[in-house]
């Protein structure tokens, strides 16, 4: 295992970006955990440039690099003969006087000794260590040197003390982090030592267990607010402020120029890719990524809000309860560990902790229910066993109130509204048995009898007895029904196959009776499964048998809701937000905020083909090197994802459905052509208290920063246009608005970077000032996408139906209907924000 200030590969003589420069001399465990370890240090800075010095001991320096070399290895033979080395090679720092190569060596001592099992040396030699980080003013090494100490005196059951030490290592952390100005290096950073909140969460709730009156559980809670989404709390402070204003009018003129450069330069890498060399735009890419970087800083530097600017704490249990719940509100948070996880519950009167199984057994159980959802499962098996692991332990305490969720990792994606409520398990950790520390934790998932059988009771088809179980089901559930055969036939030539989402294009020709049809004209738009062609998914066909009648295909994976199973959502109004302490910020934001006088702008339908029907001289279009009907959407630099912009015609009904409802004086329709990046991005819709873009969205989970949404490629002479709108731009929107709904595929999915949690879109349209928020779980179909809005909107502004409120109750209607009673269907849109109030009367 390599821990960070030991470990890693020499780096000579190398030129970092400047603003990794200003933080260098304080943080030096933020280059080694992004693959710099410092090794040839002691080093000086000039003129941008970071120059290995000679050490006055140039042998030490060599055996310290043969130690760290050693102890990569991992075997207990090059543990021994790595001890051989640092401490010829601490003897000969020592001799030179050497203070820093000191504490290396000191500090590897210690480490590969608590490997060994040797804990007194191993204390001896960390204790030699410490002072010596101090001495030099290496605080990065010193919060490196706390935490081992701190995961030593844990293992001897020293809890107290080692809880002194973490508190101290986190305290450097935190410090450490805002003197990072760069948001994106700050967010790299904290995900390098999110290690330690890890751990003391873990710590915390080892006390808790041994003194469950003394609150220790509330403060683990605590500092899972510390380790979670601080990036996020932080671009809210920075809205707030408006740290804009102020700065250098060129200064921002080049950030927005740079902008569109950007733009420009992903555009053509996704729809024209071989017009350019890839390696080289991928390096012109990344230049101008890193040129906004450094902007970034410069006009942080220069803004006067900027200075003046303090940013959030996160919350503690006590002010959770005060500022973000009410009575009918109940909060569940997740924080997933290597060995073994935790939940609390949290409501206006209490904090109760409960222990779940370690991260690897969540996450798979997480996959395997996502799968199922895609593949058109009525009733996902596995969400049996991911319910009894994540609900079980609290499902008594619920009752019909609120959910809020707040998860981590995995778990941001599952829609718990789908998770079947199952019976209670387990009970609070107020009497626990003792834990070892000195071994590996393997907690066994709670689990109690798994309800096999809604599949087989949907379909009712006899003698289908192993249809259910999971060794029937594709390596993510995806079924194939025999193309010989109709849906009536016998249940033999139903066989599992490989996923059918995400779509692969060209992988099935289109079909006979009782086929699924697979094909790149079938999978349009959003990317899912559709009952109807076209739109923003690939669907089940009726294709016409013999004699000319059809054979709906869709009654095989879209039965009656059997089998017992009844989605969380039956119970509970669900909401979910990347950490409770977001939303009290959220909430600060918009106090006070005037009403946005008009009521909705809706952005749907655009155009992203040359040979669309709408253009009006379709030969004007303009030749392309890629025709755009084979566009392949690469959805990171290095992938390609083979996805295609069709046509997305549902969302113009969806358009025109909602805007029926509102006056025509406080309405925006932008269709066509006119759905376009100049107007997703115009001033104007900071006149609106809704805004719904219905288009395709982008999904880039390597380079966050470059998803978005797609609106119309082409103008009416068919001249390609700009169309990408990236979360980079969203950041730069100005809205007033009550709520946004993104009416696209896989809008609240992002990068999960430890300790901050999914990067998506979401948080750009709370930087721009949108106080509720509804996004996409995975790729959905058009026409049930469609269907969905048009009852939700209905519920809103025929009724005046609470946002949060109208979610849960056009999900429930679709339950009961037999076209989209699948989670695929109802399950994948989540509201995120605030709850408590409807929309502004203006």
């Amino acid at each position: 295992m390599v821990i960070n200030g030991f470990c890693g590969k020499e780096i000579p003589s190398m030129r970092l970006p400047q603003q990794w420069l200003s933080i260098l001399s304080v943080n030096s465990i933020f280059l080694l955990n992004l693959g710099f370890p410092l090794l040839t240090l002691p080093i000086t800075l000039h003129r941008g440039e970071v120059i290995a010095q000679t050490d006055p001991n140039a042998e030490a320096l060599r055996l310290y690099r043969q130690g760290v070399e050693l102890f990569q290895q991992g075997t207990a033979e090059s543990y021994q003969q790595a001890i051989v080395v640092l401490e010829k090679a601490l003897q000969l720092y020592q001799q030179a006087g050497n203070l820093e190569g000191q504490a290396w060596s000191l500090l590897g001592l210690g480490r590969i000794s608590d490997l060994l099992g040797d804990k007194q040396q191993a204390l001896e030699f960390y204790n030699q260590s410490l002072p010596l980080s101090r001495q030099v003013g290496d605080i990065a090494e010193e919060a490196n040197t706390l935490r081992n100490l701190a995961i030593l005196k844990g293992s001897q059951g020293n809890l107290s003390e080692a809880l002194t030490d973490i508190e101290s290592a986190i305290s450097i952390i935190e410090e450490l982090r805002t003197k990072i100005i760069s948001q994106d290096l700050r967010t790299s950073y904290f995900s390098t030592v999110y290690g330690y909140y890890e751990f003391y969460i873990d710590l915390l709730m080892e006390l808790h267990e041994q003194n469950p009156n003394q609150g220790y559980d509330a403060k683990a809670l605590h500092a899972s607010e510390r380790g979670r989404a601080r990036s996020l709390l932080d671009i809210l402070a920075e809205s707030g402020a408006d740290i804009k204003k102020g700065v250098d009018p060129q200064l921002l003129a080049r950030e927005k120029s740079l902008l569109q450069r950007l733009n420009a330069l992903d555009q053509t890498r996704q729809l024209n890719p071989g017009e350019r060399d890839f390696d080289e735009l991928k390096q012109e890419i990344e230049t101008v990524r890193r040129e906004l970087q450094n902007l970034e800083v410069e006009i942080k530097r220069n803004s006067p809000q900027y200075a003046n600017l303090n940013y959030p704490e996160p919350l503690t249990a006590s002010e959770i309860q005060q500022q973000v719940l009410d009575d009918e509100t109940v909060l569940l948070v997740y924080s997933l560990g290597r060995d073994r996880s935790f939940l609390w519950l949290v409501s206006t009167t209490e904090v109760k902790s409960y222990q779940l199984p370690k991260r690897e057994e969540i996450e798979a159980l997480a996959k395997d229910f996502l799968a199922e959802i895609q593949s058109l499962a009525v009733v996902p098996p596995s969400g049996e066993k991911l319910s009894q692991i994540l609900l079980s332990p609290v499902i008594n305490q619920l009752g019909n109130k609120r959910l809020v969720i707040v998860g981590d990792g995995i778990l941001q994606t599952v829609p718990f509204a789908a998770l079947p409520i199952s019976s209670p398990v387990s009970s609070a950790l107020n009497s626990p048995a003792p834990i070892d520390r000195r071994a590996s934790r393997r907690v066994p998932p709670i689990m109690g009898a798994f309800i096999d059988g809604g599949l087989l009771k949907m379909w009712d088809f006899e003698n289908f007895k192993k249809v259910n179980s999971p060794q029937s089901w594709g390596d993510k559930g995806g079924l194939f029904l025999n193309p010989s055969t109709s849906v009536n036939s016998n249940t033999e030539n139903i066989q599992t196959y490989r996923p059918l989402n995400p779509p692969i294009m060209g992988d099935f020709e289109l079909g006979k009776m009782g086929e699924l049809e697979i094909s790149p004209q079938s999978w349009g738009d959003k990317g899912g499964l559709s009952q109807t062609w076209g739109a923003r998914g690939a669907k089940l066909t009726l294709n016409e048998g013999e004699g000319g009648q059809k054979t709906d295909n869709s009654s095989l994976l879209l039965g009656g809701t059997e089998g017992g199973y009844t989605p969380l959502i039956v119970q509970n109004e669900i909401i979910t937000l990347p950490s409770a302490s977001s939303l009290a910020i959220l909430r600060e934001q918009v106090q006070g905020r005037t009403p946005a006088p008009k009521k909705v702008a809706v952005i749907a339908d655009p155009v992203f083909e040359q040979n669309d029907p709408r253009f009006q001289i379709s030969s004007s279009t303009k030749t392309e090197t890629n025709d755009v009907n084979k566009i392949v959407l690469r959805q990171s630099i290095d992938d390609f994802l083979g996805k295609y912009f069709g046509r997305l015609q549902y969302t113009r009904q969806e358009a025109e459905a909602i805007l029926a409802l509102v006056p025509d004086n406080l309405e925006q329709l932008s269709l066509d052509f006119n759905a376009n990046r100049q107007t997703a991005t115009d001033a104007n819709l900071s006149q609106y208290q809704i805004v719904h873009f219905a288009t395709h969205g982008l999904l880039n989970e390597t380079q966050p920063e470059l998803s978005g949404l797609v609106f119309s490629l082409y103008d009416e002479t068919g001249t390609q246009k700009p169309g990408f709108l990236q979360l980079s731009d969203i950041f730069n929107l100005t809205l007033s608005a009550d709520l946004v709904v993104l009416s696209a595929c896989q809008t609240g999915i992002g990068q999960d970077i430890r300790g901050e949690g999914l990067v998506s879109l979401t948080r750009g349209f709370m930087y721009a000032g949108a106080e509720r928020i509804v996004v996409s779980l995975w790729a959905v179909a058009d026409d049930s996408t469609s269907e969905l809005m048009q009852n939700y909107y209905r519920k809103i502004l025929e009724t005046d139906s609470n946002p949060a409120k109208a979610m849960r109750e056009t999900q429930l209607e679709m339950i009961q209907s037999n076209n989209y009673n699948s989670p695929y269907y109802w399950a994948p849109f989540v509201f995120q924000g605030e709850w408590k109030t409807g929309l502004s009367h203006s």
